[in-house]
């Protein structure tokens, strides 16, 4: 019988390239009808390339976002806001974008908020720690703040697990508020969770202080709440 590629562990390249002549990539011959032994051995190899290359995939989707601000240029993201991106900054061609401030959004998930500084969040940005962040935050918090972010990524939001002092949005609970600008006299009682409530008033007070030591703008940063979010779609 003729030998095939199946029947060898290791083979030369020259025999390789004359295997290659009388079968495909899959083990089947080209010039022959196969049977049910070598139909089932194809397709356990197409089976086996398929894993391969799933392995090789990245593991985590890129948003639409971080391919709109990395591969374009600042005058070109218009392109990507349609009726529903209201939380896109970048309007069309013909309105200016300059000085665009994106929507950067943190979202009351996590026990611990993270890391100030927005370019040590920037580095994590895609890695496994930040996976294991939002694995970590899903087994604490399923709610409406939960809910609301697959809206808030679509609308344009650049969602982040830390609150750093990039951030423009928190997305949280609040009391008789959809939304609020933050600042430091605010009340703890807007707040539908009193532990939330002091973990983040005393981050932003922390990132305000450290702003003020640099000498830099102080950001703005609001308060929005689910039914914010869910009005934003509704009235896209």
């Amino acid at each position: 019988a003729t030998p095939r590629h199946s029947d060898f562990l290791v083979m030369a390249s020259s025999a390789k390239a004359n295997l290659k002549k009388t079968e495909d990539d899959f083990g089947l011959r080209i010039h022959d009808i196969c049977n049910d032994i070598d139909f089932e051995r194809a397709l356990e190899e197409v089976g086996r390339q398929r894993a391969i290359k799933q392995e090789e995939m990245p593991s985590k989707i890129v948003p639409w976002q971080s391919h709109a601000m990395k591969d374009f240029n600042e005058s070109e993201r218009w392109v990507f806001r349609g009726r529903a991106q209201k939380l896109w900054p970048y309007q069309t061609d013909v309105q200016s974008t300059g000085g665009a401030v994106l929507c950067t959004l943190y979202p009351d998930l996590f026990e611990d908020l993270g890391f100030e500084e927005e370019t040590d969040a920037n580095k994590e940005a895609g890695t496994d720690n930040e996976s294991i962040r939002w694995e970590d935050a899903s087994e604490i918090k399923n709610g409406a703040v939960a809910a609301s972010l697959p809206l808030a990524t679509a609308m344009g939001a650049i969602v982040t697990p830390h609150l750093h002092n990039g951030v423009t949005h928190v997305l949280c609970e609040l009391k008789r508020h959809k939304s609020l600008e933050w600042t430091a006299t605010l009340p703890r009682s807007i707040f539908a969770d009193p532990k939330c409530a002091t973990r983040i008033h005393e981050r932003l007070i922390s990132l305000e202080d450290s702003a003020g030591l640099k000498r830099q703008q102080r950001r703005t940063v609001l308060l929005v709440s689910p039914a914010w979010m869910d009005e934003k779609w509704v009235d896209a």
